[in-house]
């Protein structure tokens, strides 16, 4: 049986869903949405329940199944879908359950960010905060794009920490950034949190990085313009500021040079548009560049070296200048005794440039004063016064009012009483007189007037006028009688006119000086135009005047004229005379009183020509003539005392003309003498054998009467006279002279005699012979050369046994052959006449060569001059020292010389023969004298002495050769040429030395030797004694010796003279004697 049993199921199974919400796909606006399994699915009957998907709302399709799930497909946001779910049992029964399926956006938006942004803080430019660097970013700034599926988005941003602000941390649009976040570096890397949120408020985050920079740009400020007063330094910076520079995080130095801004700081003028200035008073106003005298105006300061800041400066004063303070100098009335003007005074104003400033005018002869002195002060206050514009102010002029009262009268000086010379037509051609003024007193003029007048011949009768008033032009031309005014010590010159004859008139010129103020001061003058030209005389040679038995005999000067004559006085007016003494400018003719009468009574002439004065006869001691105006001649009386020997008398004649010009000529005049009876005459003339007259030799006449002997020395002629001599009486003259035993004696003589003994050269003439016995022992032996020797070396001062000088009868008749018999004496028997010619032969002992120079003075007169050298060293005391002196010229016969050698003492002497004989030796001094027959060649030795040095030093300080004992003198060649010696110093080191001139003194010309260490220029300069210049030479010296020959003609003067030899190194003087 089939049991049936039917079971039947009638509920339906049961099945539970809850709602689904999804969101939205993150790339749709929409969403596929898995939609859930059941949560609970059952059946009472089923075990293996399933379930499907039913209706669908809004035709979305579901795709799936049971066991993979099913899917609603692209639900739309914000839509809400009916899902129905079926569940069948085994039994066909269906449950169903719907839900809701609601899709909204729960999908966040995606962020997207910059990784990296760099930010660079910018400066707000606030000088007053330190740190003013700020930055903001904003949250745009950070987006690279973020999105949202369905909705837009918003940006956030913050940072995380606080840096710049608290704000920053909390979400916001944008974040900032400081100063503060770089820590003192100059970037930072920063993260900052990004937030992106969509409209439903989702949200999502992203991190980015801000490399955060100070790249901004600097904010620079300048200081102020100021003003400042004038005492303030505007160059002190902590007071005028400099200029500051602001980067974002900070100030800047700017490291402004100070000196440079100080050279950049200068006055300068400050237009109206030269800036804003923050003064009102001086924004657009015109300020003068800056006077620091005057301490106001502008000053422009440019900051070159450190930024481009201009800052200007307006000085101002701090107190101004206020003319109503100015009081002036009064008025004054003084004399010239010193006064003072006073000056301009006020009060100080600070840095105000205030000056004085005074111009004196002079005016002369004002208002009774001497001068009136008009000072025109004026007050000028820089500051404000402007010479373009004087009538703006600022000068302030008063005029003050001196009146001087002078009465010291100028001094006047002019020349003394002036004699002119006249021209050809014996009258004057150019006259100038001068005279000098000054006025230097307390109250001094340099403005001197003149007046002069001329009156000619002295008559009181002016005959021409000059003057300072006198016209300076007359018909344009200039006016010679003005004389222009002069300053103090200038001269005023007057020229008078041609044409004033010759004459012994005084002309009288009377000048006047005045000063400034009228004091006045005169002076009197005399010139004379005068003839200087002296006539030119004429005489007879010889007269003959036989005296009376008076023994006299009177004679007139005019007597010897045969045809003298002058250019100006004819002849009928020239005047004669005896003697220089002029005759009387005027006779008793004109002045008869009796005061005239004592200085010329007609007869003789009182005049003093020495003095110029004339005289009482009484008191007048000299010689007067006899003066004739009759015969315009002098007389004169003459007496056999006025005859020389031969009774001749040379009488000088001479010749005035009317100006007081003279000029002479001599005459011989034989006087005769017609002496008493039985009275007579004897006298004579000394000559030597070439003629030459031989003074001051005596004369003695013997007889037999007891005032015999009767001396008589002969004159400059030679001659000698004894008058008076009783006649029918026997006498005997004989004549000596014994001084000068070295007159015309050398060894040059010495070297004749040894030549006449030896034969080689005999002497030739008796007298020479006579000459050449120096012993007087009537022949000429070796004896002869060793006295003479002795007496040239000094050692003997007279010739033993002899006298300088033999004086033998001039009328015995002598040979070679016949000559010691020689007289010396003149007999004369029974005297019965006059006798003139009772002549000697004069002979000098020594003089063999006939050297002696009688009439004038000539010594060492040679041209030539031959040198010895020698090597000069170095010697020290104690030391014995060789002095060689070598022979410089050909063939040395024999030289003579004296050598000063202080500091040595002499010890021996070599070569050619020499020995103690031809020394002679003196304190500090030794003299040699050699000769031989074979010469000293040159180059050779001539000389060699020893000595002990006594003292250190050089030979060439100490040794010098001169003519102070021996006369220096050597004898060169076969002819015996007779030269100066001179000592040179031949060492390597050649050194300066002037040495004394030779002949010294000298009358015609001299030699002056000197050496030179090297070739060069030299200068000789002569000098009198009062340091006047009289010479210079440059000379062209060669190394060592040299000389140069100076003339008398080259001096002028005689006297004293001192002559200087001066080189680059070295100068020297010595003196120098020259006779007239």
């Amino acid at each position: 049986h089939v049991q049936i049993i039917k079971s039947t199921d009638n509920g339906n199974p049961t099945i539970d869903v809850s709602d689904v919400t999804a969101s939205v796909d993150p790339w749709e606006c929409s969403a596929d949405v898995s939609l859930p399994h059941p949560e609970h699915l059952a059946d009472d009957c089923d075990d293996n329940i399933t379930y499907s998907i039913g209706a669908v709302s809004g035709g979305l399709q579901v795709v799936g199944d049971a066991v993979n799930g099913y899917i609603l497909q692209d639900v739309p946001k914000d839509a809400s879908v009916n899902v129905e779910y079926l569940a069948e049992d085994c039994c066909g029964n269906i449950g169903r359950n719907t839900i809701s399926v609601s899709v909204v956006d729960l999908t966040a938006p995606v962020p997207v960010t910059k990784e990296f942004i760099v930010l660079s803080l910018t400066n707000i430019g606030n000088p007053v905060d330190e740190f003013q660097g700020i930055a903001k970013i904003f949250a745009e700034d950070v987006d690279n794009g973020s999105y949202d599926g369905c909705t837009s988005v918003d940006f956030s941003i913050r940072r995380v920490g606080e840096f710049c602000s608290a704000e920053d941390t909390l979400w916001g649009e944008s974040v900032k950034f400081c100063c503060e976040d770089l820590e003192g570096q100059t970037a930072v890397d920063i993260d900052v949190e990004f937030r992106v949120m969509d409209t439903y408020g989702n949200t999502n985050y992203a991190w980015s990085t801000i490399k955060l920079e100070d790249k901004s740009g600097t904010t620079q400020t300048c200081p102020e313009d100021m003003i400042l007063s004038c005492d303030m330094d505007y160059n002190d910076f902590t007071m005028t500021g400099l200029p500051k520079a602001f980067a974002a995080c900070g100030e800047i130095d700017l490291q402004c040079d100070l000196n440079e801004l100080i050279e950049d700081t200068e006055p300068r003028r400050k237009g109206p548009n030269d800036g804003f200035f923050n003064d009102p008073r001086y924004d657009g106003v015109e300020v003068p560049a800056y006077d620091p005298s005057c301490g106001y105006g502008a000053i422009r300061r440019q900051f070159k070296s450190c930024s481009s800041c201009t800052q200007w400066f307006v000085i101002e004063p701090i107190d101004a200048f206020d003319p109503s303070t100015i009081t002036f100098p009064e008025d004054q009335t003084v004399d010239c005794d010193g006064f003072e003007t006073g000056e301009p005074e006020w009060e100080p104003a600070t840095c105000n440039l205030v000056g004085v400033s005074v111009v004196s005018d002079t005016f002369l002869f004002e208002d009774g004063a001497c001068y009136k002195i008009l000072n025109h002060w004026s007050v000028i206050n820089w500051c404000t016064y402007d010479p373009a514009d004087p009538g703006a102010g600022g000068k302030y002029d008063y005029t003050q009012v001196i009146k001087i009262i002078d009465t010291q009268d100028p001094q006047l000086t002019v020349a003394d009483s002036l004699h002119f010379a006249v021209d050809a037509d014996c009258s004057s051609s150019t006259i100038e007189l001068s005279a000098m003024g000054n006025d230097e007193g307390l109250c001094g003029s340099d403005w001197l007037k003149w007046e002069v007048t001329i009156d000619i011949g002295s008559d009181w009768t002016s005959d021409y006028e000059y003057g300072t008033d006198k016209p300076r032009l007359v018909n344009g031309t200039p006016n010679p009688y003005h004389i222009s005014p002069t300053g103090n010590n200038q001269e005023a010159v007057i020229t008078l006119p041609a044409g004033i004859a010759s004459s012994n008139t005084w002309h009288r010129s009377v000048w006047r000086l005045y000063d400034g103020c009228g004091n006045n001061v005169s002076s009197v003058r005399y010139f004379q135009v005068t003839d200087k030209k002296v006539p030119t005389p004429y005489c007879l040679n010889l007269s003959t005047a036989v005296m009376s038995s008076t023994g006299d005999v009177e004679l007139w000067a005019i007597d010897f004229n045969v045809g003298s004559f002058d250019n100006c006085t004819s002849d009928d007016n020239l005047n004669f005379t005896f003697s220089d003494v002029a005759p009387p400018p005027r006779d008793d003719t004109e002045y008869d009183s009796s005061s005239d009468l004592m200085w010329y009574n007609g007869t003789f002439w009182y005049f003093d020509s020495e003095t110029g004065d004339y005289m009482d006869q009484d008191d007048y001691g000299d010689e007067v003539h006899r003066w004739e105006p009759g015969l315009r001649s002098a007389g004169k009386v003459f007496t056999i005392d006025d005859a020389d020997a031969t009774g001749i008398a040379q009488v000088p004649i001479y010749v005035w003309d009317e100006d007081g010009n003279k000029d002479f000529c001599l005459v011989n005049l034989r006087l005769i003498d017609n002496q008493g009876v039985g009275e007579g005459r004897i006298a004579g003339q000394v000559l030597t054998d070439k003629g030459e007259a031989v003074e001051g030799v005596t004369a003695e006449l013997m007889g037999n009467s007891p005032e015999f002997p009767i001396l008589s020395t002969t004159d400059q002629f030679g001659e000698y006279a004894f008058d008076h001599i009783t006649h029918l009486e026997d006498y005997q003259v004989t004549a000596y002279k014994t001084d000068g035993v070295l007159d015309g004696v050398s060894t040059l003589d010495l070297l004749l005699i040894q030549k006449h003994i030896l034969g080689q050269q005999p002497i030739e003439s008796p007298y020479k012979l006579v000459a050449a016995d120096i012993n007087n022992d009537k022949e000429i032996t070796a004896i002869d050369l060793i006295e003479l020797r002795k007496t040239i070396l000094g050692v003997n001062s007279v010739f033993p046994g002899n006298t300088s000088w033999k004086m033998l009868n001039a009328f015995q008749d002598l040979s070679v052959d016949n000559v010691w018999s020689y007289k010396e004496t003149l007999e004369i028997n029974d005297l019965s006449e006059n006798l003139f010619n009772e002549n000697f032969i004069a002979v000098k002992i020594g003089d063999v060569n006939g050297s002696i120079e009688l009439q004038a003075f000539n010594a060492d007169e040679y041209e030539e001059k031959m040198i010895m050298s020698y090597e000069d060293r170095y010697v020290k005391a104690g030391e014995m020292v060789e002095l060689s002196l070598q022979n410089n010229a050909k063939e040395l016969y024999g030289f003579q010389f004296t050598m000063n050698t202080e500091g040595l003492e002499f010890i021996d002497v070599f070569g050619n023969d020499l020995n103690d004989s031809n020394i002679g030796v003196f304190e500090n001094q030794l003299t040699v004298s050699f000769h031989s027959l074979d010469p000293v060649m040159d180059k050779e030795e001539a000389v060699k002495f020893v000595f002990e040095a006594m003292q250190d030093g050089l030979l060439s300080d100490i040794l010098s050769i001169n003519s102070s004992v021996t006369k220096s003198e050597a004898y060169l060649g076969k002819d015996l040429q007779v030269v100066n010696i001179a000592l040179q110093n031949n060492s390597g080191n050649l050194s300066f030395n002037l040495y004394q001139n030779q002949p010294n003194p000298f009358n015609e010309y001299t030699l002056i030797g000197f050496d030179l260490p090297e070739a060069g220029a030299a200068q000789l300069t002569l000098y009198n004694v009062t340091g006047q210049l009289i010479k210079s030479m440059k000379l062209d010296g060669v190394a060592g010796y040299n000389e140069v020959k100076i003339f008398n003609t080259d001096i002028e003067s005689g006297g004293l003279i001192y002559y200087q030899l001066e080189t680059k190194e070295h100068t020297a003087v010595k003196h120098m004697i020259i006779i007239e």
